[in-house]
């Protein structure tokens, strides 16, 4: 199974909407870029799994990675503290867990 980008993106937005309602009218550029860019990790992530490129143990220090990045993006953006952004990156991994840990045939979230 292979995820959609486009939904899992989506998930994520809807998600860190959720959580930085006040900041997003500042942060909405930014949250959509790193959405659909941590997406489309989490898909290649998963098929490179599927195929058995890579271990379970690399995928996860690769999304650890991803999410650092995403969130030194984030940081950089006025008004938006770190607290902030783990409340949105937690939104958005409760909001996509299942469909990802599925299409990964493991816990990767």
């Amino acid at each position: 199974m292979s995820l959609n980008v486009n939904v899992i993106a989506t998930d994520i937005i809807t998600a860190a909407n959720g959580v930085l309602k006040k900041q997003w009218p500042i942060v909405q550029k930014y949250v959509e870029s790193e959405a659909q860019v941590y997406a489309q990790r989490l898909a290649s992530v998963a098929q490179m799994l599927a195929d058995g490129i890579i271990t379970e143990e690399r995928a996860k220090k690769h999304l650890a990675m991803q999410q650092e990045a995403c969130e030194t993006v984030l940081l950089s953006v006025e008004g938006l503290t770190q607290l902030m952004i783990e409340a949105a990156f937690n939104a958005a991994i409760k909001e996509i867990r299942d469909a990802v840990n599925k299409a990964a045939k493991f816990a990767l979230l």
